[in-house]
């Protein structure tokens, strides 16, 4: 199992790769980071409604478009100074 340290070091090196989003991780604000994640969830529910009605069965799309919001939250909080991950990793802890 991934640890969020762990996710959160890939996913600040494929910011930066060629292979990844190709641009160091200061290049965007906060609120970009914001912005992409907000975009990321807009198209949840664009997916997922249509779907729904049809009654097709949506888990990958929503597990891809899950893991770019978490990948965008994780940049956007390497942004900060307060930790999202830590609150995360405390609130796990918490509740074991």
């Amino acid at each position: 199992m991934l640890t969020f340290e762990q996710f959160g070091a890939a996913n600040h090196a494929r910011c930066q790769d060629a292979r990844g989003f190709n641009h160091p991780l200061d290049s965007w604000s906060l609120s970009d980071w914001m912005t992409a994640t907000l975009g990321e969830l807009g198209e949840a529910a664009d997916e997922t409604d249509p779907a729904l009605e049809v009654g097709h069965e949506i888990e990958q799309t929503v597990r891809a478009i899950a893991w770019d919001m978490a990948a965008f939250l994780d940049l956007g909080d390497d942004r900060r100074t307060a930790r999202v991950r830590e609150a995360l990793e405390g609130e796990v802890a918490q509740s074991r």
